[in-house]
């Protein structure tokens, strides 16, 4: 099974026939379905009470599942994994307003965002142009405190956006 996080309401879940016929289902019914969603939500952190509509396609060798999560979901956290500093100044040159942090953990800078709205929603597309948004579960800002190192704890976005501003000049 193959789970992403497609923005701030939608998730991507792809579960191939083999993994169906594991599970000893002749096919995706409604009730399996339900089922590999709530393991897939639970693999992202999030509630199954959030979930708001399914839609199945099934293909040739699997079935692709678009998961809509209530509207409620607007806020929440994102983390952004960047390889290089220039693509991390590259993506903040327009800073939003949202909370954040970042760390630096096996060879890559994590950006830790946490808003609502639409203005977030157009800033985690921004960041993702130049980043790779990562799945999120529950506990990995501590995960990222213990094991990573913190480069900057509060308004992340600000102060790259300052940075970013005076490499431009």
């Amino acid at each position: 099974m193959v789970v992403h996080r497609a923005g701030k309401n939608c998730v991507t879940v792809y579960i191939e026939s083999a993994e169906i016929h594991a599970h000893g289902w002749k096919e995706l019914g409604k009730d399996e379905a339900h089922s590999v969603v709530t393991a897939a939500l639970g693999n992202l952190g999030l509630e199954t009470a959030l979930l708001d509509q399914i839609e199945a396609y099934t293909g040739r060798v699997g079935v692709m599942l678009f998961v809509q999560l209530k509207e409620d979901t607007e806020q929440g956290a994102l983390f952004f994994s960047f390889d290089s500093i220039d693509a991390l100044l590259d993506a903040t040159c327009v800073s939003g307003r949202a909370k954040s942090s970042l760390f630096w953990l096996d060879g890559a800078y994590i950006l830790h965002v946490d808003g609502s709205g639409r203005a977030f929603q157009h800033l985690a597309e921004r960041l993702s142009e130049y980043g790779q948004i990562m799945a999120y579960k529950k506990g990995y800002e501590r995960f990222l405190s213990e094991h990573g190192k913190q480069l900057i704890g509060r308004n992340a976005l600000g102060r790259l956006a300052v940075q970013s501003a005076v490499r431009h000049t």
